[in-house]
């Protein structure tokens, strides 16, 4: 704009100059004229630049109104930006604050998981030694089980060895006892054994045991069995039955003897087959039904005694036959009650229980001397004085259990 001033000032002297100068107009003007026309030419030539340069200027005050808008938009956002800058500084630092107290919470932390994982391992120390413990315990308490289930295995097998020595040895004793009672001065019966039977017997029925009485036989039986002894008493009194109907020379009362043991725990002592009745009792017994049956041979004919000793005989049989039947019958009743008391054992508790079955086990089984029974059994005498032996001069008994004894016999 300025240049285009400046030319125009410059134009006008040129005018002003020539007036002066008119008499070298031509040689002048033709100067000038070519300058002019320079000048024209530059004058266009200006002006297409000056054109140009508004058009540029346009162009560029365009662009600087945008650069202007984009200015105040950078300033806005500047300005936001200055604004949020403040606003995370301010979270910077509070963050930076939180994460400083953050460090040290997880300072506090790390402390406090390395306290924890060391008593995590102490305690998985400890938990591995009571484990070493429970398995060396569950060791012991497998070797304690085997052990006691191998003693029980024992004590079994134990038990039921002298279980079958005590059936083998049964019929041993009881032919021995209905010998000795036989042999007695005060029994004298005759007897015969399956060894020495009677010529009037066949052969087909071999009877353990006979006593000669009055023409007939009494038929004694030692009874083992190593199942349910009721059962089997039942079914041998069925079978003995049957054979007994082809020998009628045997009396009508036949006695199956038993162990005294296994007599307390039968339910049924009697038992009724056709024209028989048969009897079980214990070894104890025999001797008392012999002299029984020997006081009946003395009074064979009963009609004619006296009035006062056939009363007296009769009292005699009624008294013996009450009492056996009562001596088994307070056998069986006193081995049922024994049965809860000692079920009362099993309200102690498992320690004691077994520390009384340990205790049973170093107990020795109570034996009876064959001498002693046959010393106690021959003479009421030495009975009599043994019953006295308990009650003086100091009774063994005390008088409460003494008058409740009484009382079952009231």
């Amino acid at each position: 704009m300025d240049i285009v001033l400046l030319l125009l000032l410059l134009l006008i002297f040129l005018v002003l100059l020539f007036a002066l100068f008119r008499p070298q107009k031509n040689e002048l003007l033709e100067k000038y004229e070519t300058k002019i026309e320079i000048l024209e030419e530059e004058k266009n030539t200006l002006l297409e630049e000056k054109a140009r340069l508004r058009a540029d200027m346009e162009n560029k005050s365009e662009e600087v109104g945008k650069l202007t808008a984009l200015l105040e938009k950078i300033k806005s956002e500047k300005d936001q930006l200055e604004g949020k800058g403040k606003q995370v500084f301010v979270e910077n630092t509070r963050l930076s604050e939180e994460l400083t107290a953050v460090r040290e919470k997880n300072k506090e932390l790390a402390q406090l998981v390395e306290q924890f994982r060391a008593r995590e391992r102490q305690k998985e120390e400890i938990f591995e030694e009571k484990i070493k413990k429970l398995e060396h315990a569950q060791k012991s308490l497998e070797d304690e089980k085997a052990r006691i289930r191998r003693e029980d295995e024992e004590r079994q097998a134990q038990q039921i060895a002298n279980r079958d020595r005590m059936w083998n040895e049964h019929e041993t004793r009881v032919l021995s006892a209905l010998r000795d009672a036989c042999q007695k001065p005060e029994i004298a019966f005759s007897f015969y054994e399956n060894t020495n039977l009677p010529t009037d017997f066949d052969g087909s029925f071999k009877p353990d045991f006979l006593i000669d009485f009055l023409g007939q036989y009494l038929y004694f039986d030692a009874k083992v069995s190593r199942a349910n002894l009721q059962n089997y008493l039942a079914d041998q009194a069925k079978k003995t039955a049957a054979k007994l109907k082809k020998n009628p020379q045997i009396y009508s009362h036949v006695f199956f003897v038993v162990p005294s043991t296994e007599l307390a725990q039968l339910k049924k002592t009697v038992f009724y087959e056709g024209n028989y009745t048969f009897f079980v009792l214990s070894p104890e017994s025999i001797e008392p039904i012999l002299a029984n049956f020997k006081r009946i041979t003395e009074y064979d004919q009963i009609s004619e005694f006296d009035p006062k000793d056939r009363e007296t005989i009769v009292n005699i049989i009624a008294n013996y036959d009450k009492h056996i039947a009562f001596q088994n019958a307070t056998n069986i009743l006193l081995a049922k009650k024994s049965i809860p008391l000692m079920n009362e054992k099993e309200k102690l508790g498992a320690d004691m229980q077994k520390e009384i079955a340990i205790r049973k086990q170093t107990l020795s089984p109570i034996k009876l001397k064959d001498s002693e029974i046959k010393k106690m059994s021959q003479h009421i005498s030495t009975q009599e004085q043994e019953i006295e032996n308990l009650t003086s001069p100091r009774a063994a008994l005390p008088k409460e259990d003494m008058h409740q004894a009484e009382q079952l016999f009231s």
